[in-house]
């Protein structure tokens, strides 16, 4: 298969070890076409189909390294329950954060749930398109993902999936709660206020000190 020059030099100028699979499976599609429907294509459209099956799982990785994830948790107390998130970038920096406090009484499932759409509601607000979902709540985040349904919180769930639409990527993740101390804290701190506070800069010191000290004990474990 020939190719002109131009075309040559576009592949020679990009990861070459990426596009050649790419453009050998290509080549397999035109074959098994070939074979199969007695069609072919030319060499410059088998190279055009390689070429933007590699544009697109390049725009697909840049969208993974460009969302910022909300981390939701709960704490309840006589009824009421308080939720709170953080947000932080790709690179673990705390960029937002919020709470909220819902009026008993209420079960701990339903609160949770709650506490996810506000984390996706805030999320959108806020202008973020790709975001992926932290909670120590597993059953919520079984029934986000399919794999169970509550009749409780199915309206809530179902709200915030139709939510979950306006993003361009949006995934669901259970942690657990030693892994989501900062968001657990902020829930508890809730429970001891008005009701809704955000921050999206200008961090209290108290929200700072406890990003910091998570970040590091994250890095402590991921070296030992």
């Amino acid at each position: 298969m020939s190719l002109p020059q131009g075309q040559i030099s576009e592949v020679d100028s990009q990861d070459g070890k990426a596009i050649a699979p790419l453009i050998c499976w290509s080549i397999w599609k035109n074959r098994n076409q070939d074979l199969f429907e007695g069609q072919q294509w030319e060499p410059l459209v088998v190279y055009e189909k390689a070429m933007l099956a590699w544009k697109e799982f390049k725009v697909t990785c840049d969208l993974l390294e460009q969302r910022a994830p909300p981390f939701s948790s709960l704490c309840t107390q006589d009824g009421n329950g308080g939720v709170g998130f953080v947000a932080r970038n790709r690179d673990a920096i705390l960029v937002g954060a919020a709470m909220e406090i819902f009026k008993g009484p209420l079960s701990p499932r339903v609160i949770e749930a709650l506490g996810f759409r506000f984390a996706f509601t805030t999320a959108l607000r806020w202008g973020y398109s790709q975001i992926i979902v932290e909670g120590d709540a597993l059953q919520i985040v079984q029934a986000l993902n399919g794999s169970r349904s509550f009749v409780d919180c199915d309206t809530i769930i179902l709200d915030y999936l139709q939510i979950a639409m306006n993003f361009s990527s949006c995934l669901f993740s259970h942690v657990k709660r030693g892994c989501n101390r900062v968001a657990h804290f902020v829930a508890r701190k809730s429970l001891s206020g008005n009701g809704l506070m955000s921050w999206r800069g200008d961090f209290p010191q108290w929200l700072l000190t406890l990003a910091l000290d998570d970040v590091r004990a994250s890095g402590s474990s991921s070296m030992s």
